[in-house]
């Protein structure tokens, strides 16, 4: 099958099909009755989705690329060692050599690593079907759990951002009952980019897996203090604090509320000293 064959059967076929690649989300879904089992059509061979690469200083990202290729990147620039730190906590080996990026990211929950990572890296969406492409902000293509904005007759085909410019430093930081094979509890993706010349910081974006709800989302309130403010020890003490007052989460069998609120908390305190020391050295 190729991309048109599958395209084609989507608009045959929009309202009782679920493309999938790798699987390794939704089969066990699927096993486990918490969603019905449709039409899977299977998108794993189509290589014209599978791909990294660069094009005028922005990033593109094939849906079909697997957790193992982006482990592999190993050029210097923040979003790639952004998503290496992602991809070397993810799953195990041989999850990673099958787990999609699309996949990740079209499953549209708190447990999916990728997404804290690409709203940091103010990415984009392309979808296409039969018919033409759409191209989406990523943080309007999560809807709620578990829902994102494909329609029927639509696939995830790439997602894409500018690279960030010299003087950024990004971190991934993730807290669960061991160090891979886990869903997140917490989970922490940051981006910081500071003038040299006087360490202030410039620009700020900052994602929890659960801030409010139950996807990812931006935190606007630490970003909008941070800006401006000097990159010390201070600083990034007072954050954890800020942080604090914009949590609103809530208890769940994994862990309380509580627990969740002071976890976020020290990742927070974690990804900003990281990004500190890769700015500044100390």
């Amino acid at each position: 099958m190729n991309l048109d064959d599958a395209l084609n059967y989507l608009k045959e076929n929009p309202s009782d099909t679920i493309p999938v690649a790798g699987g390794t989300d939704l089969l066990p879904r699927i096993r486990s009755k918490k969603m019905p089992a449709r039409k899977l059509l299977d998108l794993s061979g189509i290589m014209d989705l599978r791909y990294v690469k660069e094009e005028q200083g922005v990033i593109k990202i094939g849906a079909l690329t697997t957790i193992a290729d982006l482990e592999k990147q190993r050029d210097s620039s923040a979003s790639t060692k952004l998503l290496r730190q992602v991809a070397e906590r993810f799953g195990s080996p041989n999850i990673r050599s099958v787990a999609t990026v699309g996949g990740n990211v079209c499953a549209a929950s708190s447990s999916e690593d990728l997404i804290p990572a690409f709203l940091v890296l103010n990415a984009n969406v392309k979808i296409i079907r039969k018919d033409g492409t759409r191209e989406l902000p990523f943080r309007d293509f999560l809807i709620s759990k578990r829902k994102n904005a494909l329609n029927g007759d639509e696939i995830l085909a790439e997602v894409s951002f500018t690279e960030p410019r010299a003087g950024t430093a990004c971190s991934f930081q993730k807290l669960g009952m061991r160090n891979i094979l886990i869903i997140a509890l917490v989970s922490v993706a940051t981006l910081l980019e500071v003038d040299l010349a006087d360490r202030r910081i410039s620009s700020v974006r900052i994602a929890l897996n659960r801030l409010r709800g139950k996807i990812p989302e931006r935190t606007e309130g630490v970003e909008k203090w941070l800006l401006g403010q000097d990159l010390d020890q201070k600083t990034v003490e007072k954050a954890t604090h800020v942080l604090g007052e914009e949590l609103r989460l809530t208890s769940d069998f994994r862990a309380s509320a509580e627990y969740r609120c002071e976890a976020a908390k020290v990742l927070l305190r974690r990804a900003l000293t990281q990004c500190r020391e890769d700015l500044l050295g100390k």
